[in-house]
């Protein structure tokens, strides 16, 4: 299954430059987790785009869960 999802977020604080991504199925009763990624966005902010797989662990197990692609795309806001 292929899913596309656009959000925009804004990290403009030094020392905040990690982001948690969090997965979740959709159940009719529950959402379950699925998984979790921590993107360090040092890169991002240098090269100002980044394409790439990151492994899902699960909070319980250390054990990988899949990955997930994503495309992050930096602008600075124009103060």
């Amino acid at each position: 299954m292929l899913l596309y999802e656009s959000l925009c977020f804004r990290n403009h604080l030094q020392g905040f430059d990690l982001l948690q991504v969090e997965v979740y199925d959709k159940d009719r009763f529950h959402d379950d987790k699925i998984g979790s990624a921590t993107i360090n966005l040092t890169n991002l902010y240098e090269k100002q785009l980044v394409d790439q797989w990151f492994t899902l662990e699960s909070s319980i197990r250390k054990v990988d869960r899949g990955q997930i692609h994503l495309i992050i795309e930096y602008k600075p806001l124009a103060i």
